[in-house]
């Protein structure tokens, strides 16, 4: 009975690490697509030299964060199609991440969407009373496309059938 005291708390704290960790990266891929779906809408337009970046990109990132109830995002977007690198951000002021200027493209014009969020968004804090607190970390999903400037659909050719 005495081992079963001592190993119970152990236990306890194991579950709940494992729980923790696994619903972080459960919902990790919904960051990861939301960021790739906002460097795909922003690869195929025209994007603006200064604010915030176009609402079709905003969307297009809240559609796949939608299910998560996030407590905050930031969207960076990161584009070369003017003149010099242009950064466009929009939602809660977080630190950018560090190598979000890390290996940009030189040989043709770039889109890079970043997505970040708190931590607690994505997982409960679960360990926090055992000094394992994730509240003040921020996730960050990075995506770099193409600028391809053409439209999402473009025009049929009037003489096909």
């Amino acid at each position: 009975m005495l081992e079963l005291i001592l190993t119970l708390p152990i236990l306890l704290i194991l579950l709940l690490a494992i729980i923790e960790f696994y619903l972080l990266y459960a919902n990790l891929p919904r960051l990861e697509a939301a960021s790739r779906a906002g460097a795909l809408t922003a690869s195929r337009i025209s994007l603006p030299s200064g604010g915030s970046p176009p609402s079709n990109v905003i969307a297009a990132v809240d559609r796949q964060l939608e299910t998560l109830n996030l407590p905050g995002r930031q969207i960076i977007l990161l584009h070369d199609t003017q003149s010099g690198v242009t950064k466009l951000a929009d939602g809660t002021s977080y630190p950018a991440p560090t190598d979000l200027m890390d290996h940009l493209p030189t040989t043709r014009n770039y889109v890079r969407v970043a997505v970040q969020t708190p931590m607690t968004g994505l997982t409960p804090n679960l360990l926090q009373s055992l000094g394992m607190d994730i509240s003040g970390r921020i996730v960050s999903q990075t995506t770099t496309l193409r600028h391809l400037d053409m439209q999402l659909n473009p025009p049929q050719n009037p003489g096909s059938p």
